[in-house]
């Protein structure tokens, strides 16, 4: 059984590109034998892409080739390997997109996601600290004290029940 690591880029990072984020995260875990795929699509938001080019894809497009193209990598991919799909800011959404649309996978992982927002439940657990994502439009944050106080009152829920 294989692990594969489906990478898919920020917004701008050039395809195979060695200083892409997500190639750090496999540098990182190759020893172990991950198998990596930096997954084909554009990167782009209009004019914000690799190339510079004033005709690049726009967002929905960049997140439609996304989707598509990790269909047809996993489809490729063996029964019984696991798959880890990995986002990075644009691929990030394109990553939460492509698993609620039922692709299969056993792990996701989003690195600096746009569309983050505090008090949203990530693997069964809600986020009360850290920043919202530029794209998430704005909510004001709790206080460091209010989301601390609040986490205090969980674990003695938990206890209490115990």
């Amino acid at each position: 059984m294989n692990t594969w690591l489906l990478a898919v880029r920020g917004t701008a990072e050039p395809q195979d590109g060695e200083a892409n984020m997500l190639k750090a995260v496999y540098r990182a875990t190759r020893e172990r034998g991950v198998l990596y795929v930096d997954v084909t699509y554009p990167a782009s938001i209009a004019v914000v892409n690799a190339g510079n080019d004033v005709l690049g894809a726009s967002l929905t497009e960049s997140l439609n080739q996304a989707k598509q193209s990790l269909r047809e990598t996993i489809a490729k991919i063996p029964a019984g390997d696991r798959i880890v799909l990995a986002g990075y800011s644009l691929g990030a959404i394109a990553v939460l997109q492509a698993a609620a649309a039922g692709i299969r996978y056993d792990r996701i992982v989003t690195i600096a996601c746009p569309t983050r927002t505090i008090g949203h439940v990530a693997g069964g657990r809600v986020l009360r600290t850290g920043y919202t994502g530029i794209a998430a439009g704005y909510r004001p944050e709790r206080k460091r004290a209010d989301a601390a106080e609040a986490d205090l009152a969980e674990l003695r829920d938990q206890i209490s029940r115990q």
